[in-house]
């Protein structure tokens, strides 16, 4: 049986030599400020460190983490050839491809990097491509205990979102697994702090409007709903994006 590792590969050095995910753009239009709220927290106090692009794709984040904070050293790592080979072009087309920035195929559950170096360690959708634990172990293996992570991770209880995931299956991977409340307890083990932000609910519902000038006033009444909604576990759970925030990795004991 082909291991899911490598099954994972093909399907992202296909999906980003063909962009087979460009049809989606137009439902994370919802998802700016989500997308704003993640960078906030990995664009905060990074001068002159070590930071670890967890699964960077084609480098998205890490251009936009160096427009302004050109003296981080940034790692990026990710298990697709061609998106490492993408993400170097976009780098020196963007003119940010220098000393402090270093883009590695690699495998995001075994990392050949030495122990707790890392000060932040960021990543966008890309921990429900993994095995949880093995990903989770790695994390609290790298990050400083000073150190932080955050993830941007899409939630997996929704029926209306699960229902296009079933309708659209080859937009996605076979073993990807949109996380649920299990998987979010499992943080608590490889760390003490896991602080937790949800995000689009009742603001799926602007889609319709997306094109239209009345848009923005829609979606910003939604969002408001949503953040009286998200005080409960409830609605929490069914939101589609979730963005998580790991500190203090806990000591854990090897056999």
């Amino acid at each position: 049986m082909e291991k899911i590792t490598e099954k994972e590969k093909k399907f992202h050095n296909f999906r980003f030599k063909f962009d087979t995910r460009k049809k989606l753009d137009k439902y994370y239009s919802i998802t700016a400020k989500a997308n704003e709220f993640f960078f906030h927290q990995i664009n905060s106090n990074v001068k002159s460190l070590h930071m670890l692009d967890f699964g960077c794709g084609e480098g998205h984040n890490s251009i936009q983490l160096l427009k302004t904070n050109l003296t981080a050293k940034l790692f990026g790592i990710d298990i697709s050839e061609v998106a490492i080979k993408n993400a170097k072009q976009k780098l020196l087309i963007a003119d940010k491809f220098g000393t402090n920035i270093f883009l590695l195929v690699m495998n995001a559950e075994q990392i050949g990097f030495k122990g707790r170096q890392f000060y932040k360690i960021f990543g966008s959708a890309i921990l429900h491509h993994l095995d949880l634990q093995n990903a989770l172990s790695e994390i609290n293996r790298l990050l400083l205990p000073n150190g932080e992570a955050i993830f941007l991770e899409p939630l997996g209880h929704n029926i209306f979102i699960n229902l296009f995931r079933k309708l659209t299956p080859k937009l996605r991977s076979e073993d990807e697994h949109p996380l649920c409340e299990k998987d979010l307890l499992l943080f608590n083990k490889y760390f003490e702090q896991v602080d937790l932000k949800y995000f689009n609910l009742t603001t799926m519902f602007s889609l319709p409007f997306r094109n239209t000038f009345i848009f923005p006033k829609i979606f910003n009444f939604l969002d408001k709903i949503d953040s009286i909604l998200f005080k409960f576990r409830f609605f929490q759970r069914n939101a589609w994006i979730v963005i998580i925030n790991l500190s203090k990795p806990k000591e854990l004991k090897t056999n």
